[in-house]
């Protein structure tokens, strides 16, 4: 890849992602992580349960972006998982 990955959009990490690049879901989870602290730090007080869950979360986020279609942003969609 020339280009800074970083800069990037999120559909086209994505695919590049399913494609088999896994450097760039980091930038995913680099981009999105706040949210996704944001939102299980509402709902959860113990640091370690949101650590864990922000795990889950991105874990479970990986395996199912070959079947993510876009309709939603995907900060909505990994917020939602």
């Amino acid at each position: 890849m020339t280009a800074p990955i970083a800069r990037f959009e999120d559909k086209t990490l994505i695919e590049l992602t399913v494609a088999g690049q896994s450097e760039c879901f980091s930038v995913l989870m680099d981009r999105h992580g706040k949210a996704v602290r944001k939102c299980i730090g509402a709902l959860v007080r113990n640091r370690s349960d949101v650590e864990d869950l922000i795990q889950n979360t991105f874990l479970k986020a990986w395996r199912g972006l070959p079947t993510f279609r876009f309709e939603a942003n995907f900060r909505t969609w990994v917020t939602s998982v």
